[in-house]
């Protein structure tokens, strides 16, 4: 009898050992509350890929996975809709379960290195989520616009120049694009698939204004005007090193398709290595001065066209100067700013084409009116105004010519994107969307 208890304590203390402190106290998933005031809003629930996981009316008890992958925690975001109020989004983001340290006393490494990592229990959701919406303006019938005194009159004289001012007035009205968005029928027989990354809040070095509105709403261009499926988009927001890795790859992958086109969309930091001049994009949890961690631009570039995808087109609404977007040095202490090594164009495999934000040492600005990226704003503004079907050159000319009016007209500033391919580039003429059949 003896023998047999010290047998059953000693398999109890190795399941103990072998079992994370976190994966014994905590769950791995939570029933998060969502709610708001006022209540009755719908709501659906996005993860970290856009793909819609629950629809549903607040209040409401949703069980949501805290992980996300090996020491990846996952991510949500939540639409908030209600008939007279105005939509809101809020982002769900885990935070370390303060027990996954109690490995350190007694679940030990494995329990630190794996098993809470593996399980998703290292990781905690919030009990509760909480928006108050406010109040959309309504719009006033057309007849309370008009003036009650009959008496009044205007000057015929003036009327023909006031009527003149009023449609100049209307052309500068810059498009709102993030409301009244076009819907095309899906095209199914396409095999396109669309990787977005959207960071906005680093660690390490400020932020990029509205870098997260970039890719929520490109997200929805991808979905609604392109026809692409949901199933074919992935957005990641605020990516660090590990999510931007594995988002190309999943990318990378969907090459191997017949006839399959793929599209990178980042909004972001760019930074040149100070000595080299190499471009890096940015991951939200690298600092600038570790850039030796961080795979380069062009090695992006390189893994996707060397996929069989027919055709790979990247968006960049980063700039390669060393500044933010308001005009802040990223690394203050040293302010770099290069140009952008874009390198020897015919180096480029055919089947690739960039637009990429700005030229040389210029810095990629936002528009603030609009809130976004001036270049994403511009890119989204001529999808919208052509319900998609826009080919690549006539897209690469707008770009190029909208950006640098605004850039000079209204921001004082200069900003010209620019449009990067191969000479033998053979898709200028293909129009982002279509509904031909494959």
């Amino acid at each position: 009898m003896k023998f047999n208890g010290l047998n059953l304590c000693a398999c109890a203390a190795c399941s103990f050992i072998f079992t994370g402190c976190a994966s014994i106290v905590s769950d791995s998933s939570y029933a998060v509350n969502i709610r708001s005031t006022p209540s009755e809003a719908s709501f659906t629930v996005k993860d970290n890929s856009g793909i819609v996981i629950h629809r549903g009316t607040t209040p409401e008890r949703v069980e949501l996975d805290a992980g996300d992958g090996f020491f990846t925690g996952a991510r949500y975001s939540v639409e908030f809709q209600k008939s007279n109020y105005a939509p809101e989004i809020l982002d769900v983001r885990p935070d370390v379960d303060p027990w996954y340290f109690g490995n350190l006393f007694f679940g030990g490494i494995i329990g630190l290195a794996l098993v809470d990592p593996v399980t998703g229990a290292m990781w905690e959701l919030p009990e509760d989520v909480h928006v108050n919406l406010s109040e959309s303006v309504p719009e006033l019938p057309e007849e309370q616009y008009i003036a009650s005194d009959s008496a009044f009159e205007p000057d015929p004289d003036t009327v023909s120049d006031i009527e003149m001012d009023e449609e100049i007035l209307a052309k500068d009205l810059p498009m709102n694009v993030d409301e009244d968005i076009p819907v095309n029928p899906q095209n199914r027989s396409r095999n396109i698939f669309v990787a977005i990354i959207a960071n906005e809040n680093y660690r390490f070095v400020g932020s990029v204004d509205f870098a997260g509105n970039d890719g929520r709403i490109f997200y929805e261009y991808c979905r609604k005007t392109l026809g692409i499926p949901e199933a074919q988009i992935r957005l990641s927001t605020d990516a660090t090193l590990g999510e931007m890795m594995e988002t190309v790859s999943w990318l990378e992958k969907r090459g191997k398709l017949k006839n399959s086109e793929l599209v990178l969309y980042y909004s972001g930091h760019g930074l040149p290595d100070e000595k080299s001049g190499t471009a890096y994009l940015l991951p939200t949890d690298v600092s600038p001065s570790n850039l030796s961690y961080v795979r380069s631009l062009n090695s992006f570039y390189e893994q996707l066209s060397s996929s069989r995808a027919k055709l790979v087109t990247v968006f960049l609404d980063a700039c390669f100067s060393g500044m933010r977007r308001d005009d802040v040095p990223i690394v203050a202490a040293k302010g770099v700013r290069r140009a952008i090594p874009s390198g020897d164009i015919s180096k480029l495999p055919p089947n690739i084409v960039v637009f990429a934000a700005a030229s040389g040492d210029q810095t990629a600005h936002f528009a603030r009116e609009q809130k976004h990226g001036l270049f994403t704003y511009k890119l989204l503004e001529k999808i919208k105004e052509t319900r998609g079907k826009v080919s690549f050159e006539e897209l690469g000319r707008h770009l190029n010519e909208s950006v640098l009016e605004y850039s000079l007209k209204i921001g004082d500033f200069e900003q010209t994107p620019m449009t990067l391919a191969h000479e033998a580039f053979p898709h200028w003429g293909q129009p982002l969307y279509s509904d031909r059949r494959e």
